[in-house]
């Protein structure tokens, strides 16, 4: 009798327990959309780079879904997709102006951009584009590792043909996280 008690009580135990985590668990999407990134004017030059920072605490953000949730619970952080937007073209200066443009992350606590999407041809007027993202790029561990504070977003590539003024370019990338116990 005593065992027979002994084991639904640790059957019960368990079974709180797993309850527990479902309830402190958290998936959502989220967008960062208040990046601008300029890219000057080339000149004569066919190759360009340039980088623009982007603050995100993620603690915040977790927490907002799921107050027993931080960043250290993220189980899956997924890149959906990166949409640019030209703010200021012409019909000299669009993303027709590009050969291959690619898109790169990185944060203060890394020290190399990690590719996470490219766009190659794009030979014809075009306002905005959306770039392929690389889904196999661990974002969580860009993002997540050692609690990083500043966040950039890294373009480079060559130009078909040189800009003769700066562009601005709004940044609109869709993430997923799943978080949890």
């Amino acid at each position: 009798m005593k065992k027979s008690i002994y084991i639904l009580s640790l059957l019960a135990l368990i079974i709180s327990c797993d309850k527990l985590k479902e309830l402190a668990k958290a998936n959502f999407k989220f967008d960062i959309d208040n990046v601008i990134i300029t890219l000057p004017s080339s000149g004569s030059t066919l190759s360009f780079a340039t980088q623009d920072a982007f603050k995100l605490n993620l603690d915040s953000l977790i927490n907002a879904q799921s107050a027993d949730l931080n960043s250290s619970n993220i189980k899956k952080f997924t890149l959906n997709s990166i949409d640019l937007t030209l703010l200021n073209p012409d019909s000299t200066n669009n993303f027709a102006n590009f050969s291959t443009l690619n898109f790169n992350l990185l944060t203060d606590k890394t020290t190399s951009p990690q590719l996470i999407g490219t766009i190659t041809n794009t030979d014809s007027y075009a306002t905005t584009l959306n770039v392929p993202v690389n889904q196999t790029v661990d974002v969580k561990k860009i993002l997540a590792d050692d609690k990083p504070t500043n966040f950039y977003y890294v373009v480079n590539g060559t130009l078909r043909r040189a800009t003769t003024k700066a562009l601005q370019i709004k940044v609109k990338a869709n993430y997923t996280v799943e978080a949890g116990l």
